[in-house]
């Protein structure tokens, strides 16, 4: 005889949410193995990102940081690999101050892969196109091995977002000023050395974050 649940009527788990927990778990393991430090995204403050890594050599931070989307579950699988839907995330990962990256795991190889979808949208975006999901190939496989040291060095090379501007140029109508430079002499030939320069985001200080990357 079967006997009944303890307190009355079973209650069912969401299968999907224990999915996306391992999905996470295999990520943050891998990540904190190398020592990485990460930081999850409560569910209030979700909005397309689940994770924040901040990237860790020699027992100190690099500067280089990352959002993490972590999917997992058979579901996301395509023909050459695997997919990750952008929904209404599409214009804010390609524009991200930190890269975005997605990965997916998969339950049955228990493997990560793992792709930089604000690069892929950037590359993709064309006037009147959406891009519906972000790919991954099954190339881009995330591990202990060499694959990990290939993403943190991927990362801190990662180019800035296109919508970047150079502080000394218009930025949303407003013109930065530029840095004092040395007085000129009546007279004296004018000096080769260009004004510095500091990046700035075009979103101003509501920016989410700044840019991780020299």
């Amino acid at each position: 005889m079967q006997s009944e649940p303890v307190g009355g009527a079973a209650m069912p788990v969401n299968k999907n949410r224990v999915t996306k927990r391992a999905a996470i778990h295999a990520f943050t393991g891998l990540m904190e193995r190398h020592e990485h430090m990460i930081q999850k995204i409560d569910g209030d403050n979700d909005h397309g990102e689940d994770l924040y890594v901040s990237f860790v050599e020699n027992l100190e931070r690099t500067g280089n940081t990352v959002w993490i989307q972590v999917k997992g579950g058979r579901s996301y699988r395509t023909g050459s690999g695997y997919h990750v839907p952008t929904e209404n995330h599409r214009e804010y990962w390609s524009r991200s101050n930190a890269p975005v990256f997605c990965v997916v795991h998969d339950p049955e190889t228990d493997e990560l892969f793992c792709t930089n979808a604000s690069a892929q949208l950037r590359k993709s975006k064309r006037p009147g196109r959406e891009i519906a999901s972000v790919q991954l190939t099954k190339d881009e496989v995330l591990n202990d091995r060499q694959s990990v040291r290939s993403f943190v060095r991927h990362v801190s090379i990662s180019p800035k977002p296109s919508g970047w501007r150079c502080a000394s140029r218009p930025v949303h109508g407003h013109v930065a000023p530029r840095p004092a430079g040395p007085k000129k002499s009546t007279g004296s030939a004018p000096s080769s050395t260009p004004p510095a320069r500091k990046w700035t985001s075009p979103t101003g200080s509501g920016a989410r974050n700044r840019a991780s990357t020299p």
